[in-house]
């Protein structure tokens, strides 16, 4: 998440996941916590309801796609899902990344945020799945695994992220 609010209202390298993580996934209370969206697990059966994880995509993008498309009652050839799978890889989002970034938010908000203009404002990382563990301080993923428990094994039986 702290990757995806960098250039929004802070620069980008200046706030570490450690010094982030704590305030938006932790402090946060009511509606305007992270473990909010919580519910939509109990209606994931539901019709209209698609849960994806980002694991899944990187397991198997093809069937993932596939999955989404049915979902939204479309179908496609195999010529057509070959192009909407190299246009969901992360090589391709390299490649195009002013497609994948959010300058024009920047634009507009720099200046009432206080950041310099022109800054990085690219959402496309490494693609790898669990990379946020690499980077985060031991004490805050204690912490953050000690709020899972709270908020999701009592309520949902999910013991951790993996057990999603």
């Amino acid at each position: 998440m702290n990757r995806f609010m960098e250039g929004w209202t802070f620069e980008t390298g200046t706030i570490s996941l450690s010094e982030y993580a704590p305030e938006f996934f932790l402090q946060r209370e009511g509606e305007h916590s992270y473990w909010s969206h919580a519910p939509w697990w109990w209606q994931r059966d539901e019709g209209n309801i698609l849960l994806l994880c980002f694991e899944h995509m990187k397991r198997d993008l093809s069937a993932t796609l596939r999955r989404i498309a049915e979902f939204i009652g479309v179908t496609s050839g195999d010529e057509l899902h070959a192009l909407v799978v190299e246009q969901s890889s992360l090589e391709f989002m390299k490649r195009h990344g002013a497609q994948f970034d959010d300058h024009l938010i920047r634009e507009s908000r720099d200046g009432p945020c206080g950041l310099p203009p022109g800054g990085e404002s690219s959402k496309v990382r490494d693609g790898k799945v669990g990379g946020a563990r690499l980077v985060l301080c031991a004490e805050v993923a204690d912490q953050l695994d000690q709020r899972w428990r709270e908020q999701l094994a009592t309520e949902f039986g999910l013991a951790s992220y993996l057990d999603l």
